[in-house]
């Protein structure tokens, strides 16, 4: 899956984007262990809830909103379907995401997830903003105020109950 995956990058480096389609889906397919019908299906939730492969999956799927969007981009005439795959592929990442991080409890796997969250959620206000999605927009937006306002909240947590000297908080501050 990950060969697959790093293959489907080099083609997008390359310019060749309906080889990236192809090697992408073959990780997806290769991640998720079962057979997809197109280059358009994804993975059932059901499926991937016992899925050993979640982390790798993320990081195919995130390679394929790439693909559709830069499908979209150089395709005028059928940007909508491009655009419809990639938000398709961004809600399937997002659930993905939120079920891997809250099983994934280490301090520094939580920042992790923070991050590649908030690059997704970016990513998805963006194409919400080019397809006049505004609902959607607004969903991946407060989601992604709410992580940033949990990440603050969680560093105030942790600096009350350490012994900081004052001096040390204002500099950063």
């Amino acid at each position: 899956g990950v060969l697959h995956r790093n293959l489907a990058i080099h083609y997008i480096n390359q310019d060749e984007l309906d080889l990236s389609l192809q090697s992408v889906h073959k990780s997806i397919e290769a991640l998720h262990r079962k057979y997809l019908s197109s280059l358009d299906s994804l993975p059932n939730k059901e499926r991937l809830k016992t899925n050993l492969f979640n982390i790798q999956l993320i990081s195919s799927l995130n390679v394929k909103t790439k693909v559709w969007l830069k499908l979209a981009e150089g395709n005028a005439e059928n940007n909508t379907y491009y655009y419809e795959q990639a938000l398709k592929t961004i809600k399937l990442n997002d659930w993905l995401i939120d079920l891997t991080r809250l099983s994934d409890i280490d301090y520094k796997s939580k920042l992790y997830w923070r991050k590649i969250a908030t690059n997704l959620y970016s990513q998805a206000v963006e194409l919400c903003y080019k397809t006049n999605k505004a609902e959607d927009a607004f969903y991946f937006f407060e989601k992604n105020k709410a992580l940033q306002l949990l990440e603050d909240i969680n560093l105030k947590t942790l600096r009350a109950s350490v012994k900081i000297p004052q001096k040390i908080v204002r500099q950063e501050a």
